[in-house]
């Protein structure tokens, strides 16, 4: 019996040794990883180039706004144009030639309304796409400019992962909900981003306004009874 009893003792003895033995193992073969996190959305607002891209972009749209506004106007009055030119067509008060150069005037306002419509279709549209890729263009060097620092200290800190605490979930929840203090290096980011804010920036060329508004095409000659515009 007292043999049994060393023989159940040593039994237990070598399997907690090799049980640790195991641990041990398990332990190298799967190291501690180091997790941080970063919020994006307050490093891309405080990023001192975010500032001046979206400064330059405001510009460039309020560029953009005025130069519609000219269109527009420029529309506007030969709409005005057309329909005087419609009432002086139908005038039967006019001589047989005067009606010929009242229909001429009429047909060549048609013509100057359609082409003042479609240049403004054509603004709206090259202007708008200019101003989009503009902005695309920006924002994706503001962001290389942020996961190359961030890749950077991930590195000389040793993190293995890094998460982005800004993010949302499908449900407008966030994405990481608990993470400790020291695992966020958010300020480290921002202060050495905003480092070389004092060195000159490149200034963005301007996105072309388009072409000059044509003028609007003079009133016919003749003796006519010419409606005038209110």
């Amino acid at each position: 019996m007292a043999e049994h009893r060393r023989l159940c003792r040593f039994l237990a003895g070598a399997a907690v040794f090799f049980a640790a033995l195991s641990l041990a193992a398990a332990g190298r073969t799967a190291p501690y990883r180091r997790i941080g996190v970063v919020d994006l959305g307050r490093i891309f607002k405080e990023y001192y180039k975010s500032r001046i891209a979206e400064e330059s972009i405001r510009r460039q749209g309020e560029t953009y706004r005025n130069y519609l506004q000219q269109l527009n106007t420029q529309l506007q009055k030969l709409v005005g144009e057309e329909r005087v030119a419609r009432l002086n067509a139908q005038n039967i008060a006019l001589s047989p030639e005067e009606q010929q150069r009242a229909a001429a005037a009429e047909r060549a306002a048609v013509a100057a309304v359609r082409e003042k419509r479609a240049e403004i279709e054509l603004y709206v549209q090259s202007r708008g796409d200019a101003l989009r890729d503009l902005e695309k263009r920006k924002r994706a060097e503001i962001m290389s400019d942020i996961h190359a620092e961030i890749r950077r200290r991930a590195t000389a800190e040793g993190f293995d992962f890094v998460f982005d605490r800004s993010g949302l979930t499908a449900n407008d929840q966030p994405a990481l909900l608990v993470a400790p203090l020291d695992a966020d290096f958010t300020d480290s980011v921002i202060r050495e981003l905003n480092r070389t804010a004092s060195a000159p920036a490149k200034t963005p060329s301007p996105i072309p306004a388009g072409p000059r508004p044509s003028p609007a095409p003079a009133a016919p000659a003749g003796g006519a009874a010419i409606v005038k515009p209110n």
